[in-house]
């Protein structure tokens, strides 16, 4: 999940209430897995989806190839605390009350059969990190290991990240974890509550065979989920459609500045107009023109909405070198999405969009290379392809390649640089990359000192590649071998 500024402060202040409970009291509470459940007065309920046959549905699979996406917290699955905090506040009739919460919610069993149950044991508040606990049990009841995995959780119809739940529970045990969603999350996409949570779990044994694949439906405040009808998505002024067919609705929200770690977060919204299960990923993020690489995902069930963000890094804008902030200037977004049917990522389709935003009339600014003067120019335009190999200082673990690429044409292309020679010895990197029509990147790769050092090769005075420029229709369209002269020493090891 997402963490801000807020939870910064708020562990600093948990450390120092964490010395004042240990002067306290040593009163243990009641595990979580002990708790009473009832599912008389709240709802849980499942419905169990076939897998098809001879695969392996459920959350877990492995996703599509796509291009490196920014890290994202996991959810957190340390033994739940139990001690949330008493207090007289009213309860309101969505269950939702910021910063000051309780939920008259004792828990129901999800799914319970001969190799399992899976519980919901309750909902605490967390008032350290502000928070909702969503607290779970998992009992195994076999003789091996049991993997429970679900894909994004929903509040109230949308999903608002893309973490889920993730056990491995040994044989004949049973497993304490919890979900944790922040209220600032629900303040910001304007959601209600938690009238409703679903989402879709797997559960799996050690031999991959699907024991599970269901849907949950959480009800800690007694609705009924055939009724419930979700709230109105967020809008905001400067909003636009980037793309919108019969599958699918992206909006772009925003662009803002993170004020703790000056990095930016592009807000979408993203909406399932199918009724089936997608997996929807905003990927090949471009900005004034530059490949970003930055990318992120929903797991969004048939007619959801959800929140992305995708981050641009400062480290990434400062390596191109944007001169000015993006938030407040002219910006060109575009980039690609991805879209596939779960649970065996059937029915792909790549759509692109592009968005402008424009302030005061200013043109967007467009970088060059930065290394233009010093690289070596082996290609020209409408493929202008720039190599520099130079060491770094701080890094003794190999000497990058850094490979500048403009794709001058109106298609995608495709870019291969390998079989590469140092001192006339072959030697393994490589760089594989699509670029978007009209836009640039930088990929990277590196002759690792290790190997040069038992080639015996002790300094790097020429290095040979070949270079393969190539598209979707008429096959290569500039193919090159080049030299580059250097003098590189091998550092000792």
């Amino acid at each position: 999940m997402k963490r801000n500024l807020i939870k910064i402060i708020s562990l600093l202040l948990a450390a120092v209430m964490l010395v004042l409970a240990f002067a306290a009291c040593g009163k243990e509470e009641e595990p979580i897995a002990t708790k009473k459940r009832n599912s008389s007065d709240k709802t849980v309920k499942t419905e169990a989806t076939e897998p098809a046959p001879g695969t392996e549905p459920g959350p877990g699979t492995a996703e599509p190839p796509k291009t490196d996406a920014p890290a994202t917290d996991a959810p957190k699955t340390d033994a739940p605390k139990t001690d949330a905090p008493v207090t007289d506040a009213p309860i309101d009739p969505s269950g939702f009350v910021p910063g000051k919460t309780t939920f008259d919610f004792e828990g129901a069993v999800i799914e319970s059969n001969d190799s399992f149950t899976f519980a919901v044991n309750g909902i605490d508040f967390d008032k350290d990190w502000n928070e909702y606990l969503i607290l779970f049990s998992f009992e195994n009841k076999t003789d091996e290991e049991l993997m429970l995995s679900s894909d994004a959780i929903s509040f109230n119809g949308y999903a608002i990240d893309n973490g889920g739940l993730y056990e491995n529970v040994e044989p004949k045990s049973t497993a304490a974890f919890r979900y944790g969603v922040l209220v600032s999350e629900f303040e910001q996409y304007k959601l209600s509550g938690l009238d409703l949570i679903e989402f879709m779990y797997s559960v799996k044994d050690n031999d991959y065979n699907t024991l599970s694949y269901s849907k949950a439906e959480i009800c800690p405040t007694g609705i009924d989920p055939a009724s419930f009808k979700a709230p109105d998505r967020l809008h905001v002024d400067g909003e636009a459609v980037v793309r919108e067919n019969a599958e699918l609705e992206v909006v772009f929200l925003s662009l803002t500045k993170e004020e703790f770690f000056d990095n930016y977060a592009i807000l979408f919204y993203v909406e399932n107009r199918t009724d089936k299960i997608k997996h929807i990923s905003v990927n090949g993020l471009t900005v004034n023109n530059w490949d970003i690489g930055s990318s992120d995902y929903l797991v969004l069930m048939p007619g959801h909405g959800g929140y992305l963000d995708v981050y641009v890094y400062r480290s990434t804008i400062d390596e191109i070198g944007f001169k000015n902030e993006l938030v407040g200037s002219s910006v060109l977004l575009g980039g690609l999405i991805d879209v596939y049917t779960l649970p065996e990522f059937e029915d792909g389709m790549i759509y692109t969009w592009n968005h402008e935003i424009k302030v005061d009339g200013t043109e967007p600014e467009i970088p060059d290379c930065p290394f233009r003067s010093e690289g070596k120019v082996v290609l020209e335009a409408p493929y202008e392809l720039i190599v520099n190999i130079e060491p770094e200082e701080l890094n003794t673990s190999y000497c990058p390649i850094k490979v500048y690429f403009s794709n001058g044409k109106d298609r995608d292309l495709h870019l291969v640089l390998d079989g590469v020679k140092v001192n006339g010895t072959e030697v393994y990197a490589s760089i594989f990359s699509t670029t978007l029509p009209g836009v640039r990147s930088i990929d990277v790769s590196g002759l690792y000192y290790y190997v040069l050092r038992d080639l015996g090769i002790t300094n790097i005075t020429s290095v040979e590649f070949k270079v393969d420029v190539s598209d979707d229709f008429i096959g290569s369209v500039a193919k090159k071998t080049f030299v580059i002269e250097t003098n590189i020493p091998v550092p000792e090891e």
